[in-house]
């Protein structure tokens, strides 16, 4: 999903990133470049970041394109500060994943042996319920109809459109590799651990470089 919004990304573009699992697909999968701006709130986790960052900074910059990532979790804690955006004619776009749940304390259970009670919910149709407070509203629960979504989202650009958008992507409860311990460099824990390591992974991870190699090639 991320990799097709990059697709209506404008390279000027200031992104507010909530917390959970779509801060990491987020900074994965965004377009960056040396030109866009990202603020997002990793140290103290507060859920609910995306959609108020998203005002800050389209009064900051009116003239650039801001997009918002949220995870349904998250939105649906603040979701009345859409009515702020829609007040003062703030065209941010704000993207929700959508997974039925708090998909990144999920994962952090799982790692411990704890199960995932309370972590699951009945999510409203945010794109309608943008609608009702004045927002347009978009919902794709493939990729034929995301392709629509953005198709709509740059008409709304192109007229000058000054109403916020909702672009809620339903999306698989696909957790994300955990990065909080990267057993990939040989010199700090040998050769047969980083390969174990490797070999484990749900994911791909045969070619990821380790800190040490990034930083060896001034990366």
């Amino acid at each position: 999903m991320i990799a097709g919004l990059n697709t209506v990304i404008d390279p000027g573009a200031v992104y507010g990133l909530d917390v959970g699992n779509n801060t990491v697909w987020s900074l994965r999968q965004l377009r960056f470049d040396q030109h866009q701006r990202m603020t997002m709130s990793a140290w103290f986790g507060t859920m609910g970041y995306g959609l108020a960052a998203g005002i800050a900074a389209k009064f900051e910059y009116p003239e650039r394109q801001v997009v918002t990532v949220s995870g349904d979790g998250g939105f649906a804690m603040v979701v009345q500060d859409l009515l702020t955006q829609v007040q003062y004619r703030l065209p941010v776009l704000n993207v929700i994943l959508e997974n039925g749940g708090y998909g990144f304390i999920q994962q952090e259970k799982q790692a411990v042996g704890e199960g995932d009670y309370g972590l699951r919910s009945n999510n409203a149709n945010w794109a309608g319920v943008a609608q009702n407070m004045g927002a347009v509203g978009l919902r794709a629960t493939n990729p034929t109809e995301l392709a629509a979504a953005l198709a709509q989202y740059r008409t709304l650009v192109a007229a000058n459109d000054l109403r916020p958008v909702v672009l809620e992507a339903v999306i698989s409860d696909e957790l994300p590799l955990d990065t909080s311990r990267m057993i990939l460099d040989t010199s700090r824990y040998g050769q047969a651990e980083v390969q174990q390591y490797r070999d484990n992974q749900q994911f791909d991870a045969t070619t990821y470089p380790s800190l040490a190699d990034l930083l060896a090639n001034n990366f």
